[in-house]
């Protein structure tokens, strides 16, 4: 992985330029009516794998930041991982093709979900950091074996499932007329305030309260063993062009 060496040799403008680009995506996403259309985009042809090697990139490059030498870049580096993070569970939500994604294999690395599972152990935990991975394991692993079996394989499914029973009520109620998500970035109304975009990594934000109940009974019930034919088949990604 790329961790503090890569982090210490970007810049601070660089790191906050792609931060910048993540946090639009999400935006996007997250704005009535755009989050089918930006899964679409995102997840036809090449566009698809670019979503998945950068993701890949953002992990490597991030997963090391608590080490990083210039203490000024830690909160971008942060930002950066965790607005991928969100990004991608958005990039999943209720879309098999774009959710396949996470258990391509990339040469000797590993599938995304499995180092999604070997984040640091605080992001099961810390009940702010849990917000920003668990709602993503969740909208990748909802309705697709091949991706829970994954995740079964390196997590106990009851972290996902008493996150979800820990949820409050009535959030389905709490929603505007004809959403199915809060919104997951929100843009200050006043422009010379910073941050822009506010982030919201509840998963009333990320994904729909009328699919809780069915997660739920959907993630207690673990993958049959062994994996399903085709499992350890996982797909190589097309290659990336010259």
């Amino acid at each position: 992985g790329c961790s503090a060496t890569a982090i210490d040799a970007l810049s601070i403008g660089v790191l906050q330029v792609c931060r910048t680009a993540a946090t639009l995506l999400v935006h996007i996403a997250s704005t009535e009516g755009f989050g089918p259309f930006l899964r679409r985009v995102l997840g036809a042809g090449e566009l698809k794998t670019q979503v998945f090697h950068l993701s890949h990139l953002v992990l490597s490059l991030c997963e090391g930041h608590g080490t990083c030498a210039d203490k000024d870049k830690l909160p971008e580096a942060e930002g950066l991982l965790h607005e991928t993070l969100l990004l991608l569970g958005a990039f999943a939500l209720a879309t098999p093709k774009n959710a396949e994604t996470l258990r391509w294999r990339w040469g000797a690395h590993p599938t995304m979900l499995h180092r999604l599972c070997e984040l640091p152990f605080a992001y099961f935990v810390d009940p702010e950091l849990r917000d920003v991975l668990l709602p993503t394991l969740i909208s990748a692993c909802h309705n697709d074996p091949f991706n829970f079996r994954i995740l079964s394989s390196r997590l106990a499914p009851e972290h996902l499932t008493r996150y979800l029973r820990a949820q409050p009520e009535g959030a389905a109620r709490e929603l505007a007329p004809g959403r199915e998500c809060a919104p997951a970035a929100v843009l200050s109304s006043d422009p010379s305030e910073l941050p822009i975009v506010t982030m919201d990594y509840a998963l009333a934000a990320r994904f729909p309260p009328v699919l809780w109940l069915e997660a739920t009974r959907y993630l207690s019930v673990r993958p049959e063993s062994p994996a399903p034919e085709g499992i350890d088949l996982l797909p190589d990604p097309p290659a990336r062009p010259p």
